[in-house]
């Protein structure tokens, strides 16, 4: 029964560490669309107040 608690354990802690960086992982996707979405809304400005479209 101890060996199977030993188990248990490592696979929580495998688990802990997955959840931790799919944490990670969604913060980055998350912070990667806001600076996105703030970079295309800045490119739209300068389209709307004249200057060229540029990439």
């Amino acid at each position: 029964m101890a060996r199977d608690d030993h188990v248990f354990n490592q696979n929580k802690k495998l688990f802990i560490g997955a959840d931790k960086i799919k944490n990670i992982f969604i913060s980055l996707v998350s912070l990667f669309r806001l600076s996105y979405y703030v970079f295309s809304r800045v490119q739209l400005t300068r389209v709307f107040s004249g200057e060229k479209f540029r990439f």
